[in-house]
């Protein structure tokens, strides 16, 4: 009886194992929308990439007769590390009730190399506005902050190589103002041995960011002192799409291009996802890795990166008091 009740025990536990086993493979197959896991080694999420932090001396209030400072601390609180070289430009700009001591302009602008804050580690880039003096002209004052940069999105998607149609939805967050929120994965026959694989992947802005994506060799002109005239260079972004390694070929309104334009600039929640779609054509000999093979599920890596410039603004109201 105890060899039996052992025996017992042991085929159960293989069972149970086996159980674990093909659920973990089910998870891949046909139609599963949450069929990939996103391999992603970024820490944050943060949706805002570079940002502006605004202070004024100790307190939100400045005595008309006290000299004020006006600190913007730029920093990196996104997942993506900035190339160091990268210039980024931010600007402070104070309001009317308060003026120079020096008679000069309550406005600066600054152009600095991206080494110092190229991670998310805390670090930050100080922007100062000093020897003001407030006014008692107005009793409230607004304090505006505006960062322009380059950026990107990134993500490496695992995915299955197969006959089936496959759909990923359980994607992580990217920890950038353009995130990835799905991919469909489609397989459909060029001629007798060569196979088409389609990817529709669609992107949306984070409607918590406080910032425009903006073409990625304009982003400059938007942190200038004169007006935005071109407004085509607002919502642009590039894409590379790669699958093992292999550049994919994308499209917009079926014509082969690597910028997309995102589809609202209103101020408002995006209540519709970007759609880009990337195809490569395969075949069994010279790409066997990503040909789809019936009966067969064959690991491969997406590779998705979006390049955009980006514009972050921030306000400040400072309270101005007579003592």
């Amino acid at each position: 009886m105890k060899i039996i009740k052992k025996y017992y025990f042991v085929t159960l536990f293989l069972i149970l194992i086996l159980s674990f086993s093909i659920a973990g493979c089910s998870g891949v197959a046909g139609k599963n929308k949450n069929a990939a896991n996103v391999e992603n080694a970024k820490v944050s999420t943060n949706p805002d990439g570079i940002i502006m932090e605004i202070s004024v001396g100790t307190s939100d209030r400045i005595d008309w007769k006290t000299a004020a400072t006006i600190t913007g601390k730029i920093k990196n609180v996104g997942s993506v590390d900035v190339d160091s070289g990268n210039t980024i430009i931010g600007r402070l700009q104070s309001c009317s009730a308060i003026t120079s001591l020096s008679d000069g302009p309550t406005f600066k602008s600054e152009e600095f190399d991206s080494e110092e804050i190229t991670k998310n580690n805390g670090m930050y880039k100080e922007i100062i506005l000093d020897g003001l003096l407030a006014s008692t002209v107005e009793k409230e004052c607004t304090i505006i902050g505006d960062v322009c940069y380059t950026y990107s999105t990134e993500l490496i998607q695992n995915i299955i190589i197969t006959t089936d149609k496959q759909e990923y939805n359980n994607i992580v967050a990217q920890g950038s103002p353009l995130n990835v929120k799905g991919i469909i994965q489609d397989v459909s026959p060029v001629d007798t041995e060569r196979k088409k694989l389609k990817f529709e992947i669609y992107i949306k802005k984070k409607e918590s960011t406080k910032g425009v994506v903006i073409n990625k060799n304009n982003y400059a002109e938007i942190c200038s002192e004169s007006p935005v005239e071109d407004i085509s260079i607002l919502n642009v972004y590039d894409a590379e799409v790669k699958l093992g390694g292999t550049p994919l070929k994308c499209y917009e309104n079926d014509k082969e291009t690597n910028q997309f334009k995102l589809k609202f600039f209103d101020g408002k929640e995006q209540t519709e996802l970007n759609r880009i779609t990337c195809s490569i054509i395969v075949s069994p000999n010279d790409s066997a890795d990503n040909y789809p093979t019936e009966g067969l599920k064959k690991a491969r890596q997406l590779v998705i990166k979006l390049n955009y410039g980006y514009y972050y603004q921030i306000s400040k109201n400072i309270e101005v008091v007579k003592t």
